[in-house]
């Protein structure tokens, strides 16, 4: 999130400038376009590019000599940790039941002989990540059929001394189907993985709400120093949860046309 951008408002919530939230995790390929999602390597800065035409959406790193690393698709999170390791998630829900997360090396990561047949390769198996297996550590596989509550869920070794990790994810719960159109499914999941589990807390607010899904939706949530949990989204605005976690206690802000 560009604090700037509420600074030029004259309103710079104070808990965004709690926790600078620009660090947090937002969807692929918009949120990588900034210079702040440059991950580190002995081989120096990986930066995120476009594929280009036919590949629209896609992103893909590249190390300082241009070499394509690691091809993303639409709507995947890229999360920084533990020196040169980095995780990703797929938030790409339309037929897939499972949540995916897969950490990464960047110092192992080994150049992609032929970009563009790798992005169609990874657009016909709708996989949303495409890497070398050699730059692969680990990663977990997450049922989305998950109503609100408290779920028991191994994590990689890699993650244990993270202490938590708040993200939105699409639930495939019930009767709950979601269309991207007019049923949405949205969720807070708040994973703990050195405890071993994680908790799941419908998004009322915005499923049931009066929004354009599609064109309007949260895109991020960060929790603050204060212990409040904050999030962002498209066309409209930034907010603050209530205690249950479950519905907005206070608009930091109101953005019903621009991006971020």
């Amino acid at each position: 999130m560009n604090l700037n951008w509420f600074r030029r408002l004259g309103h710079a919530p104070k808990a965004l400038e709690d926790l600078d939230i620009r660090d947090t995790p937002g969807p692929s390929p918009w949120y990588l376009k900034h210079p702040r999602t440059a991950l580190p390597s002995t081989r120096g800065a990986l930066t995120w590019g476009e594929v280009g035409k036919g590949y629209e959406g896609l992103s893909v790193l590249c190390d300082p000599s241009n070499h394509p690393l690691l091809i993303l698709d639409f709507q995947c999170y890229v999360q920084r940790f533990l020196g040169h390791r980095f995780m990703v998630w797929h938030e790409n829900v339309e037929g897939i039941s499972e949540l995916s997360l897969q950490i990464f090396d960047a110092d192992r990561l080994e150049p992609i002989p032929n970009l563009l047949e790798a992005c169609a390769a990874l657009r016909n198996r709708k996989a949303g990540i495409y890497a070398s297996e050699a730059g692969h550590v680990s990663g977990a596989r997450i049922s989305r059929a998950r109503d609100a509550g408290w779920h028991q869920q191994a994590f990689p070794d890699e993650l244990q001394e993270v202490r938590e990790i708040p993200m939105l994810v699409h639930s495939h719960f019930g009767d709950r189907v979601y269309n991207a159109w007019d049923v949405i499914t949205l969720q807070l999941w708040l994973i703990y993985p050195s405890e071993g589990r994680f908790r799941t807390i419908w998004q009322d607010w915005y499923n049931k709400g009066a929004y354009d899904f599609g064109y309007q939706w949260p895109t991020r949530v960060a929790r603050t120093s204060s212990g409040r949990i904050v999030g962002e989204g498209f066309r409209i605005g930034a907010f603050e949860l209530d205690d249950n976690l479950s519905d907005v206690r206070v608009w930091l802000t109101t953005n019903p046309f621009g991006d971020r």
